[in-house]
């Protein structure tokens, strides 16, 4: 009677135990997918403050490289051989929106970030994205 009653339980777990694997897996992806966002969420947010304080002048490069190294490392100027804040995440991902003039808006957004999952991705389409009110010093 006994090895029927450990015959049993060994069938009922190899039943529930993929089941049970499964549902780990999906929340342990879940989770990490979590703090991806959550981590491009504040990098966006600390690069729309920085842009919202530097200096612009019209037609000037620097301005949108330096927001997107914020986004990317989390400094303007990155030292070699720096990882970025979330892997796989480059500047040619990272749009800048500049102000047009004293007293308007600098946005900055995330496009075409392939967000990585246990089963797939998600291609995120200017998500996360923040608009500060531009109070620096503009240069036209």
């Amino acid at each position: 009677m006994k090895s029927k009653v450990r015959g049993q339980i060994l069938v009922e777990f190899a039943l529930v135990s993929p089941l049970m694997i499964g549902l780990l897996l999906g929340a342990m992806s879940f989770g990490y997918s979590f703090y991806t966002y959550v981590n491009l969420v504040k990098a966006v947010r600390d690069a729309g403050r920085y842009a919202s304080m530097r200096t612009y002048k019209s037609g000037d490069a620097s301005f949108a490289a330096a927001v997107q190294n914020v986004v990317v490392y989390g400094t303007p100027s990155p030292s070699a051989g720096q990882t970025p804040v979330v892997h796989g995440l480059t500047a040619g991902a990272v749009t800048v929106t500049p102000p047009t003039g004293f007293m308007t808006t600098v946005k900055v957004s995330i496009s075409s970030f392939s967000l990585p999952m246990v089963l797939g991705s998600v291609t995120l389409q200017n998500k996360p994205n923040v608009t500060f009110r531009y109070t620096g010093r503009y240069i036209p």
